[in-house]
């Protein structure tokens, strides 16, 4: 009766593992894919939004076809070059596939991933494979899943080939603007600058009366003696239009507010010479042949065509302006040198740590004199909180008392360290089953003897099975059974050693801490580099308590976390 209800029982099994294998053929996973396409300038404009959208039905097709794949999202990056990775969409598709939200990516061809040589391969070579990303180029014929892929010669050869051609084109780019440059009735191929726009044959500039007159205006209001933060303000509550409103086809006003009156926009308007009727080419340059994608020219390089189109602004009142603007600059470097030299007699030594233990919200840092009249100053944490209001608020906290109640608490600190390093050595070196470690590693021994006599049992039974204890049967079913009962006990030690070995990483994490601080134990100064190392935030309460959160504190308390779980197996 037992023999026959364990038949019944393995085939029962054998019929249940069949019809799983079944299900899996039939519901074969997909993968969730992501389409990407990009469409940049660099071949002069010949690129189209046609060819764009061509590449992503040509795409979306692929995909379409293969029952393997699924499309999760659609990544384009219009008018961004090929050769740096420095584009938006393809960083939000990098972000999904480390999320694990796509696990594919198909492209048209290689050249549309990437320009780039070494970096191309890199992703390719390196990245795809460790984050298990399957990667498709269509039109090259190349899939990473596929093993003579990846070891074709062809692929580096084409990510050079496309390297290359991007280099080769960046040259004839550079080559014709610099050919046009040398024309000065051209036409012009650069946006006018606010208050112009292009004259009908595309040649020239033309003043736009509108903003022309508001341009005159901060000139004078400059040429007066104002600053552009007050320029800035006067035009903001006069309420005439921003540069911002004029932004689009040729510098006429056109779209929805984008932006308001600052400093930097007067000061694009103050030192543009533009407004004084000179056209001026090459102020930046890109070459992809010279190792940069962008870069500013000296003004000793510029091109420059005097009176090329009609001045808003006189040469002499630019000049003039011009002058004003150096002597503020030298003004204001001569209070930054001042500053300077403040900041370096009372610095901030705890930058961007200080909260207030109220409110939590993060303290003001000032240097003052002590009373009126006093020439030596002195530095002071306080709150200023804006919202409900803070019993700490406005409550000054000297610079040197923090100073030294932080380095009491680094002290207490590192001594508490330095006393669980000892007790965990003890424990480490241990027999007593209390201990974390011993009780892992007399499980872990445990389970290997019984994996052993588990292995032994199995090799008797031919033994039984020769000799006739056991028919064929019998022999088969103890054989599968010994052979479940190892893998089940080699699972556990698996597990066990793992946990065991991640309990001594966290063990040798935190002994290493210890041992580095240490050397600090009897340090009375205060001491930069120890705080910045050590001291994530500072909380100041009302009655003078001092709150400390240290950055490595975690590193005990993983550790702790990890030894609690190990003795309570």
């Amino acid at each position: 009766m037992a023999r026959k209800s364990r038949k019944n029982l393995n085939k029962q099994q054998a019929e249940g593992i069949e019809i799983l294998e079944e299900k899996i053929k039939q519901n074969k996973v997909q993968l969730r894919t992501g389409a990407y396409a990009r469409l940049s300038l660099e071949n002069g404009g010949n690129e189209t939004d046609d060819s764009l959208r061509t590449q992503i039905a040509l795409v979306h097709n692929y995909i379409n076809q293969n029952p393997d794949l699924v499309l999760t999202d659609t990544y384009v990056d219009n008018g961004y070059t090929g050769t740096n990775f420095d584009r938006p969409e393809f960083e939000r598709m990098m972000q999904d596939a480390c999320s694990g939200k796509i696990q594919c990516i198909v492209v048209k061809d290689l050249s549309r991933f990437g320009r780039d040589y070494l970096e191309t391969g890199h992703y390719l070579e390196t990245i795809f494979p460790r984050m298990n990303i399957r990667f498709i180029a269509v039109t090259d014929d190349f899939d990473n899943s596929r093993k003579e892929d990846v070891e074709s010669l062809a692929v580096p050869i084409k990510n050079m080939v496309n390297s290359l051609y991007a280099k080769d084109i960046s040259k004839k780019v550079t080559a014709s603007f610099e050919a046009r440059w040398q024309k000065e009735d051209a036409p012009l191929i650069v946006h006018p600058p606010y208050g112009y726009h292009l004259s009908e044959d595309k040649t020239k500039f033309v003043p736009d009366e509108e903003a022309a007159s508001i341009i005159r205006v901060v000139f004078h209001w400059l040429l007066d003696g104002l600053s552009m933060k007050e320029i800035a303000n006067r035009l903001k509550l006069i309420g005439l239009p921003s540069p911002a409103e004029w932004h689009g086809n040729y510098g006429r006003r056109v779209g929805k507010f984008v932006g308001d009156w600052n400093y930097q926009a007067v000061r694009r308007i103050a030192i543009n010479q533009e407004y004084t009727g000179d056209m001026i080419h090459h102020k930046t340059e890109t070459s992809l042949i010279k190792g940069y994608t962008s870069k500013k020219v000296d003004k000793e390089d510029w091109i420059i065509y005097k009176d090329h189109h009609e001045p808003i602004i006189l040469r002499e009142d630019f000049e003039s302006a011009q002058s004003i603007i150096q002597e503020n600059v030298r003004i204001h470097h001569e209070g930054c040198a001042k500053n300077a030299e403040e900041r370096e007699m009372l610095p901030n030594y705890f930058q961007g740590k200080v909260f207030c233990g109220c409110c939590r919200k993060k303290m003001n840092f000032l240097r003052r004199h002590h009373s009126p009249g006093e020439t030596e100053k002195h530095s002071i944490y306080f709150c200023r909180d804006k919202g409900e209001a803070c019993p700490n608020t406005l409550r000054p906290y000297q610079t040197k008392w923090l100073m030294i109640v932080v380095m009491d608490q680094i002290r207490s600190f590192i001594r508490v360290s330095c006393d669980r390093k000892k007790l965990l050595k003890d424990m480490m070196a241990s027999d007593n089953s209390a201990s974390a470690f011993a009780n892992a590693k007399k499980k872990a021994a445990s389970l290997a003897a019984r994996i052993a006599e588990t292995e032994e049992r199995k090799e008797k039974l031919y033994i039984d099975y020769t000799e006739e204890i056991l028919d064929k049967e019998e022999y088969q079913f103890m054989k599968e059974h010994y052979i479940s009962e190892k893998q089940e006990l080699e699972a556990k030690l698996q597990i066990t050693m793992e946990k065991l070995h991640r309990l001594e990483k966290k063990a040798e994490a935190f002994m290493n801490l210890a041992n580095h601080l240490e050397k600090y134990l009897d340090c009375r100064e205060f001491n930069q580099e120890l705080v910045n190392e050590l001291v994530d935030r500072i909380y100041i309460g009302k009655d003078n308590t001092l709150e400390l959160r240290f950055k490595c504190a975690d590193v005990y308390r993983e550790l702790a976390e990890c030894m609690e779980e190990m003795a309570n197996e």
